[in-house]
């Protein structure tokens, strides 16, 4: 009687997460996609050179939704709460964001910015940090591509950032940024194209997120093998 049970509760839970995940519309599934990138820095603030140089080859990933909707009311820039999570590694030190969402801000003939058309990626505390800095932690990762007159973007779409030629981007740049608390220091490093350096790669990609059909199947097929395999012991 207690197997019986523990199968009915086992049961009811399950059909109650079918339900659940049936219930949920289509559309609210994010579509996600990877911005996977790499450089080269040229220029390391001399508190931080102990740890890294000019020259030194970086390369990192961000994870953001495509689905996410533009929070702006200026026609001319699009504010994207879209960057759930990001890395980037330099050498044997990892900085990664795991936590709290970031936005993507796309601005299109921007008067404030001299006429340019610009894709931010800003991604503030809390960052992490594998590896000792002497004290220093990071607080700020930043990707920019910038598009001199106000010409290359018909609107202020996420997709500029992935959509459009590579070498539409007259400047592009990458900044991290670090802070010691205990001495009141900053110190920065980045690659800047003003210095001749572009990015190497600059790549977007779907992920493959479950619908919840998916989940829906799964759970099925638990619950048909937990009964066979209590059909079988009641059996024997």
């Amino acid at each position: 009687m207690n197997t019986l049970r523990r199968l009915a509760t086992a049961a009811l839970v399950a059909f109650g997460f079918v339900l659940a995940m049936a219930s949920q519309p289509h559309h609210a599934q994010a579509e996600m996609m990877q911005l996977t990138f790499s450089g080269t820095l040229t220029a390391v603030d001399s508190l931080l050179t102990p740890y890294f140089s000019t020259g030194q080859d970086f390369q990192g990933t961000v994870l953001f939704d495509s689905s996410a909707a533009n929070v702006s009311s200026d026609s001319n820039i699009g504010l994207y709460p879209a960057i759930s999570s990001a890395s980037i590694q330099i050498g044997a030190y990892q900085i990664l964001k795991t936590s709290g969402i970031s936005n993507i801000f796309v601005g299109m003939n921007l008067s404030f910015f001299g006429g340019n058309d610009m894709v931010d990626l800003s991604m503030n505390s809390p960052l992490s940090l594998s590896g000792n800095l002497g004290g220093f932690d990071p607080n700020q990762l930043q990707l920019k591509l910038i598009s001199f007159g106000g010409t290359g973007f018909a609107d202020t779409s996420i997709t500029n950032m992935y959509t459009a030629s590579p070498s539409q981007y007259q400047y592009q740049y990458m900044s991290l940024t670090f802070s010691k608390p205990s001495a009141e220091q900053s110190a920065g490093i980045a690659m800047n194209s003003a210095r001749n350096a572009f990015f190497a790669s600059w790549n977007v990609a779907p992920v493959a997120v479950p619908e919840p059909s998916t989940y829906t199947m799964a759970v099925a097929g638990l619950a048909c093998g937990g009964y066979s395999m209590w059909r079988r012991r009641e059996r024997a």
